[in-house]
């Protein structure tokens, strides 16, 4: 079973919100007011999804965030790994990582 932290599930908020106008720079205090997610997590949030160049960010009075590409062609693999790192699709991938060796 793949499983979401909170993290990503708040990202997928903010981008679902992004996508409704792609192509206008949204700034983090505008996406927490229209998401009602905490100005931290969404600043937080918007800085690893710029690191994995899913948005752009502008800085500047005109600045704020915009979907690098067109929504549909973002994957939910893309959102985790931004937020959560890489995904591991068994148990076994993400145990070996903590030194469990039993699978």
């Amino acid at each position: 079973m793949l499983r979401m932290s909170k993290l990503a599930d708040y990202a997928f908020i903010l981008l679902s919100q992004m996508s409704l106008r792609e192509n206008e720079m949204w700034s983090a205090t505008a996406l927490s007011l229209e998401t009602q997610l905490p100005l931290p997590t969404v600043a937080k949030l918007m800085k690893l999804l710029a690191r994995s160049s899913i948005v752009i960010a502008q800085r500047g009075a005109a600045g704020g965030y915009q979907l690098a590409r067109a929504a549909k062609t973002i994957s939910i693999a893309q959102i985790i790994e931004a937020v959560d790192g890489p995904i591991g699709l068994t148990e076994c991938a993400g145990a070996a990582k903590k030194g469990k060796t039993k699978c």
